[in-house]
């Protein structure tokens, strides 16, 4: 599998409870869904930073 595939599996096994965290700030569904996707851009866009730095994923999600 490779890294990209592999990045996007585990965000969206953890959609749903970053979805629940992001509704509590605002109250409001489409921002938090928002929040939600800026964070998988940040953290599937090619940066300077190495994956392994990254990971584990779930906690640079959180």
């Amino acid at each position: 599998m490779d890294e990209n595939r592999w990045l996007a599996e585990r965000f969206e096994a953890h959609r749903a409870p970053l979805r629940a965290a992001a509704y509590r700030m605002p109250g409001s569904l489409g921002e938090a869904e928002d929040a939600v996707q800026e964070s998988w851009l940040h953290l599937a866009l090619p940066s300077k930073v190495p994956m392994q730095r990254l990971l584990p994923a779930a906690f640079w999600m959180w």
